[in-house]
């Protein structure tokens, strides 16, 4: 069933670690939480038995090799922080998550601003220099 659902994904979303996005992106994401990585069933559709759990890193809920898929992304553009032990939904109450995130929110609106003439400086408000 796994292969199958993997195969019907692939299929859909193409090679997401070559995929630059064109965008700005800020990449926050968090290891270290002992994450499901694969379930083992004894035999097919044996499905009612409860299944084996493979772990490995990720936040509890995404997989480390998801979560780092904007590594690949890596650029001007791309920028990546990693928390350690901050589960999936702790990251959106962690007082160094939520610093991070107001520092990139404030960093953008500066960037805004800057790329907009002054009216002092002659022009009308909210005229873009792009």
């Amino acid at each position: 069933m796994g292969a199958l659902v993997h195969e019907r994904v692939r299929r859909l979303l193409g090679n997401t670690s070559a995929a630059r996005p064109g965008v700005r992106v800020s990449c926050l994401y968090s290891l270290g939480v002992r994450t499901p990585l694969s379930f083992e069933y004894a035999a097919e559709g044996a499905w009612d038995a409860p299944p084996r759990i493979h772990t490995g890193d990720g936040d509890g809920t995404v997989n480390a090799r998801s979560l780092r898929v904007c590594e690949h992304w890596r650029g001007e553009q791309v920028q990546v922080k990693t928390f350690q032990g901050v589960t999936h939904a702790q990251m959106l109450t962690d007082a160094s998550v939520l610093a991070e995130l107001l520092s990139i929110v404030r960093r953008e609106n500066a960037r805004e601003n800057h790329d907009y003439i002054s009216p002092g400086r002659g022009s009308r408000p909210g005229v873009a220099l792009k």
